[in-house]
């Protein structure tokens, strides 16, 4: 019996697009890691899919825009791949291949600022005002007083790591930080 990857690439509809389905890549490359803030994902893409042939005279980058939410299905057998990568483009390039660099959950957290001054807070509640939206999973602990003005939110997340050598993560929309892989119970296990 002959297992063949299987590959499922989702782009939500955005700017006018509609939602896109590629499942022909020439590769897909994902890095994560608890000690990395940051996960990242590269899709490399042959100059002509079929899916985008009746697009003529576009760019790349025209079509897929910084900001655009994707989801790469990765597996082997039957049935649809289970997602390995969630988050958004970060880099289109036009060349040959073409690459398309995208960036997990904490491209949200690049963006924007926070302020935030307390006497005394404990680092869940720092948290939930760094990454609001988001589902938090750290120790119970206090923090003290802190001060952050005008900083992007993952300079926050930069400052825990340096003061108290806690890293911080997103797996999926969970932001980590402090717990090494957090639960694992849910994860399918998949026989080879």
């Amino acid at each position: 019996m002959t297992l063949t990857m299987a590959v499922h690439i989702i782009f939500a509809a955005a700017h006018g697009r509609q939602e896109l389905h590629l499942r022909q890549v020439s590769e897909v490359q994902i890095e994560r890691s608890w000690k990395e803030f940051t996960g990242r994902a590269e899709i490399m893409m042959p100059r002509n899919i079929r899916i985008l042939n009746n697009l003529t005279n576009v760019k790349y980058s025209d079509i897929f825009k910084n900001g655009d939410p994707v989801e790469i299905r990765l597996g082997y057998g039957a049935g649809e791949p289970p997602v390995e990568f969630t988050g958004y483009i970060s880099d289109v390039s036009e060349g040959v291949p073409v690459r398309i660099r995208c960036e997990d959950e904490m491209y949200q957290l690049k963006r924007g600022s926070v302020s935030i001054v307390s006497s005394g807070i404990t680092l869940k509640n720092l948290l939930t005002q760094v990454a609001k939206g988001y589902e938090i999973d750290c120790p119970d602990m206090n923090l003290g007083a802190v001060r952050f003005s005008n900083v992007a939110p993952i300079a926050v997340l930069d400052q825990i790591k340096k003061d108290i050598g806690l890293y911080s993560y997103f797996d999926g929309k969970i932001l980590r930080c402090g717990v090494i892989y957090g639960d694992q119970s849910g994860v399918p296990v998949v026989i080879i």
